[in-house]
């Protein structure tokens, strides 16, 4: 099924598929607080291979992704925006790099992004998604987030003396750069589907057969 496969870890993947003009990129984790320029090193590579390939499909899988670095999805996000974009809105001074307009990569993707997305995911998951809905980037593929473009966040945790539950109560929010989208609902897919239960009995990745099926032509 693949022409070509590298992952640089369990959270990153890269794949060009047969037909030689559809890309797969997984990234199942955005926490590399510490290893900013490792992540960075995957997503340059994916997008010169792209370009080198002169792909015009691909999809980008995300799904069950908690939150991280916005460092690290706004690095992506360059590579698939084709005009100048903020990031942030409102978020924490440390991000204040990301509250200016940021410009395209040097091998930005041009063609055809299919986003596909769950009901899980948080925080800097919703944020990159929110942004890429809002500036018209994709298509997303699957069912409805449970982040969106603003989050709260840098919690203080609290141990309650008698029940022992842990509190936690967050500081600040962080809201990217789009117009207000409804904070009582996630990004909704453009074509929704729900894995049934033989797909999960027989492994059939139903979200990820119909972004192939869009690609061919076929609903």
């Amino acid at each position: 099924m693949f022409d070509s496969v590298k992952c640089y870890d369990a959270n990153l993947c890269f794949k060009v598929l047969e037909d030689g003009n559809t890309a797969v990129i997984t990234i199942k984790s955005f926490v590399y607080y510490d290893r900013l320029e490792y992540f960075k090193a995957f997503v340059d590579e994916c997008f010169q291979k792209i370009n080198e390939k002169c792909i015009t499909n691909l999809i980008f899988d995300h799904r069950g992704i908690g939150g991280g670095d916005p460092y690290c999805s706004s690095y992506l996000l360059s590579y698939l925006i084709n005009k100048p974009v903020k990031y942030f809105d409102k978020a924490h001074p440390y991000y204040d790099k990301l509250k200016v307009l940021m410009n395209p990569a040097e091998n930005a993707f041009k063609g055809k992004l299919f986003i596909l997305i769950d009901n899980g995911g948080g925080s800097t998951s919703g944020h990159l998604n929110a942004l890429i809905k809002y500036h018209k980037l994709g298509l997303f593929i699957g069912q409805e987030t449970c982040a969106t473009y603003t989050c709260n966040a840098a919690s203080k945790n609290f141990l309650l003396g008698y029940t022992k539950l842990e509190l936690s109560v967050a500081q600040i929010t962080n809201v990217v750069d789009v117009k207000p989208l409804p904070k009582n609902r996630g990004i909704i897919p453009d074509f929704e589907i729900k894995p049934s239960l033989e797909d999960v009995v027989f492994g059939r990745d139903a979200v990820m057969d119909y972004a192939l099926r869009l690609i061919n032509g076929k609903k």
